[in-house]
């Protein structure tokens, strides 16, 4: 039972000390996820007033409910508009002439990245083992 002992604590000294680590990772794919956003962005809106690609960022990691993240998104104050569509409403009267789609920017690049996010996870966590010696 001692081997068990040792593993449980080596294993907890290395939780402790990868925080540094998983913050770098957990902000390196934050950048690449901003990466493929901003690609799909160009692709779907066409409109190019330059603002909301430039508005396209990536934040800070943080600690949300006992894990570590990094949010992507998009400062523009019209952004929400463009992801989600909107109406189009014309004159005094607010005469609705129809309804602009939504490009879903976001979330489809998302639900794309999901996998390959898991991928990377899992090749980081070998790594870390393996240069802990695991």
């Amino acid at each position: 039972m001692e081997n068990f002992d040792d593993i449980c604590k080596e294993l907890g000294k290395l939780a402790s000390s990868s925080d540094g680590e998983t913050k770098k990772f957990v902000k390196k794919q934050a950048k690449i996820l901003k990466k493929k956003t901003l690609e799909v962005a160009k692709k779907r809106v066409k409109k190019d007033s330059g603002y909301y690609h430039r508005s396209i960022k990536d934040g800070k990691p943080y600690e949300f409910k006992g894990d570590f993240a990094c949010r992507v998104y998009s400062a523009a104050p019209h952004a929400h508009l463009i992801e989600e569509g909107h109406r189009i409403v014309r004159g005094k009267n607010g005469i609705e002439l129809g309804r602009v789609k939504g490009k879903f920017v976001f979330r489809d690049t998302a639900n794309e990245f999901t996998e390959e996010f898991e991928e990377n996870s899992q090749q980081m966590l070998e790594d870390l083992f393996e240069k802990n010696g695991f």
